[in-house]
């Protein structure tokens, strides 16, 4: 992406690196910059997997949460 570009596109740039992209910026066909994510910033996973991993609830979220309230009460 030229320096052109990246100017005008800036939001959608910085979008591309928040979701884990790297982008190299060039001026007049060399590479100048790399925009990366922090080292230690992990990706989030996508939501379907994240959903698919976790167990459904035997009870509904309601009497979940009733529960723990009298818990905590008593």
């Amino acid at each position: 992406m030229s320096v052109t570009e990246a100017r005008r596109e800036w939001s959608q740039l910085l979008a591309l690196v928040e979701a884990g992209e790297a982008v190299v910026i060039t001026r007049y066909g060399r590479a100048v910059v790399l925009l990366a994510p922090p080292g230690g910033a992990a990706r989030l996973p996508d939501g379907a997997r994240l959903r698919a991993g976790v167990p459904p609830m035997r009870e509904g979220a309601g009497e979940f949460i009733r529960k723990l309230r009298d818990d905590e009460r008593y």
